[in-house]
Protein backbone atom coordinates (compact mmCIF):
# COMPACT_ATOMS: atom_id res chain seq x y z
CA UNK A 1 0.00 0.00 0.00
CA UNK A 2 1.20 3.69 -1.16
CA UNK A 3 1.47 6.21 2.03
CA UNK A 4 -0.28 9.65 0.49
CA UNK A 5 0.74 12.44 2.60
CA UNK A 6 -1.93 14.05 4.60
CA UNK A 7 -0.90 17.54 3.58
CA UNK A 8 -1.08 16.71 -0.32
CA UNK A 9 -4.48 15.19 0.12
CA UNK A 10 -6.01 18.30 2.36
CA UNK A 11 -4.71 20.71 -0.32
CA UNK A 12 -6.13 18.63 -3.24
CA UNK A 13 -9.47 18.41 -1.28
CA UNK A 14 -9.03 22.03 -0.73
CA UNK A 15 -8.50 23.03 -3.90
CA UNK A 16 -11.81 21.21 -5.61
CA UNK A 17 -14.20 22.73 -3.42
CA UNK A 18 -12.79 26.00 -4.24
CA UNK A 19 -13.28 25.85 -8.05
CA UNK A 20 -16.59 24.15 -7.11
CA UNK A 21 -17.86 27.07 -4.85
CA UNK A 22 -16.12 29.57 -7.73
CA UNK A 23 -18.66 28.06 -9.88
CA UNK A 24 -21.84 28.56 -7.71
CA UNK A 25 -20.57 31.85 -7.00
CA UNK A 26 -20.12 32.61 -10.94
CA UNK A 27 -23.60 31.11 -11.76
CA UNK A 28 -25.50 32.68 -8.94
CA UNK A 29 -23.86 36.11 -9.76
CA UNK A 30 -24.71 35.42 -13.42
CA UNK A 31 -28.52 34.86 -12.73
CA UNK A 32 -28.74 37.52 -10.80
CA UNK A 33 -27.04 40.04 -13.18
CA UNK A 34 -29.45 38.84 -15.71
CA UNK A 35 -32.58 39.24 -13.96
CA UNK A 36 -31.90 42.93 -13.26
CA UNK A 37 -31.10 43.40 -16.77
CA UNK A 38 -33.85 41.59 -17.76
CA UNK A 39 -36.19 43.99 -15.29
CA UNK A 40 -34.37 47.08 -16.49
CA UNK A 41 -35.23 46.53 -20.24
CA UNK A 42 -38.60 47.52 -20.74
CA UNK A 43 -39.44 51.14 -20.78
CA UNK A 44 -43.11 50.48 -21.30
CA UNK A 45 -45.71 48.69 -19.55
CA UNK A 46 -47.69 45.01 -20.34
CA UNK A 47 -50.35 45.00 -22.73
CA UNK A 48 -53.84 44.73 -20.53
CA UNK A 49 -56.62 44.03 -22.07
CA UNK A 50 -59.81 46.02 -21.98
CA UNK A 51 -63.04 44.76 -21.14
CA UNK A 52 -64.38 44.76 -24.84
CA UNK A 53 -61.10 42.54 -25.61
CA UNK A 54 -59.34 45.26 -27.21
CA UNK A 55 -55.38 45.21 -26.45
CA UNK A 56 -54.41 48.58 -24.71
CA UNK A 57 -51.26 50.14 -25.43
CA UNK A 58 -49.40 51.90 -22.40
CA UNK A 59 -45.97 53.55 -22.71
CA UNK A 60 -44.33 55.31 -20.20
CA UNK A 61 -41.38 57.96 -21.60
CA UNK A 62 -38.30 58.67 -19.33
CA UNK A 63 -38.83 61.61 -17.11
CA UNK A 64 -37.11 65.12 -17.58
CA UNK A 65 -35.12 66.33 -14.48
CA UNK A 66 -38.52 67.52 -12.45
CA UNK A 67 -39.34 67.03 -9.38
CA UNK A 68 -41.35 63.93 -8.47
CA UNK A 69 -45.15 64.39 -7.38
CA UNK A 70 -45.35 64.90 -3.74
CA UNK A 71 -48.47 62.70 -2.58
CA UNK A 72 -50.69 65.86 -2.88
CA UNK A 73 -49.97 65.77 -6.56
CA UNK A 74 -50.16 61.69 -7.15
CA UNK A 75 -50.26 61.10 -10.89
CA UNK A 76 -53.33 59.18 -12.04
CA UNK A 77 -53.16 56.03 -14.00
CA UNK A 78 -53.74 55.41 -17.61
CA UNK A 79 -57.59 54.26 -16.74
CA UNK A 80 -58.41 57.48 -14.58
CA UNK A 81 -56.98 59.32 -17.26
CA UNK A 82 -59.73 57.79 -20.02
CA UNK A 83 -62.35 57.90 -17.77
CA UNK A 84 -61.79 61.51 -17.97
CA UNK A 85 -61.74 61.80 -21.43
CA UNK A 86 -64.60 59.09 -21.58
CA UNK A 87 -66.84 61.75 -19.61
CA UNK A 88 -65.85 64.85 -21.62
CA UNK A 89 -66.34 63.36 -24.92
CA UNK A 90 -69.57 61.37 -23.88
CA UNK A 91 -68.05 58.22 -25.04
CA UNK A 92 -68.74 54.68 -23.15
CA UNK A 93 -66.00 52.95 -21.91
CA UNK A 94 -67.16 49.76 -23.07
CA UNK A 95 -67.77 51.48 -26.60
CA UNK A 96 -64.17 52.51 -27.07
CA UNK A 97 -61.70 50.65 -29.14
CA UNK A 98 -57.98 50.64 -30.34
CA UNK A 99 -56.96 52.39 -27.49
CA UNK A 100 -53.26 53.75 -26.65
CA UNK A 101 -52.04 55.80 -23.87
CA UNK A 102 -48.38 57.25 -23.37
CA UNK A 103 -47.35 58.99 -20.17
CA UNK A 104 -45.24 62.12 -21.60
CA UNK A 105 -43.33 64.82 -20.22
CA UNK A 106 -44.13 68.38 -21.64
CA UNK A 107 -42.42 71.86 -20.23
CA UNK A 108 -42.04 69.96 -16.66
CA UNK A 109 -45.83 68.66 -16.81
CA UNK A 110 -46.64 64.89 -16.64
CA UNK A 111 -48.96 64.69 -19.47
CA UNK A 112 -50.90 61.31 -20.42
CA UNK A 113 -51.63 61.79 -23.91
CA UNK A 114 -54.36 59.20 -24.86
CA UNK A 115 -55.97 57.96 -28.29
CA UNK A 116 -59.49 55.88 -29.24
CA UNK A 117 -61.86 55.09 -31.94
CA UNK A 118 -65.44 54.95 -30.90
CA UNK A 119 -68.70 55.37 -32.70
CA UNK A 120 -66.89 56.28 -36.30
CA UNK A 121 -64.73 59.02 -34.62
CA UNK A 122 -61.48 59.35 -33.75
CA UNK A 123 -59.81 60.60 -30.22
CA UNK A 124 -56.99 62.62 -29.25
CA UNK A 125 -56.63 63.97 -26.02
CA UNK A 126 -53.67 65.33 -23.91
CA UNK A 127 -54.52 65.11 -19.56
CA UNK A 128 -52.31 66.70 -17.25
CA UNK A 129 -51.20 63.49 -15.06
CA UNK A 130 -51.70 65.40 -11.78
CA UNK A 131 -53.88 68.02 -12.03
CA UNK A 132 -56.59 66.21 -14.17
CA UNK A 133 -56.73 69.37 -16.46
CA UNK A 134 -57.60 68.34 -20.49
CA UNK A 135 -54.77 70.20 -22.27
CA UNK A 136 -55.81 69.22 -25.39
CA UNK A 137 -58.78 67.82 -27.40
CA UNK A 138 -59.04 66.44 -31.49
CA UNK A 139 -61.73 64.63 -33.16
CA UNK A 140 -61.58 63.32 -36.48
CA UNK A 141 -64.21 60.87 -38.31
CA UNK A 142 -62.91 57.43 -38.37
CA UNK A 143 -61.31 56.79 -41.90
CA UNK A 144 -61.28 53.06 -41.62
Amino acid sequence: MVAIPKALFLDDFMEVNEMKYNRVLAGTCTVAFATVLAACGSNSASQPESPTGDTVTVTESPREESPAPDAAGAEISADEAFAIAFADSGVAADAARDREAELDTDDGRRIWELEFSANGMDYDYDIDAVSKEIVHVDNDRDNH
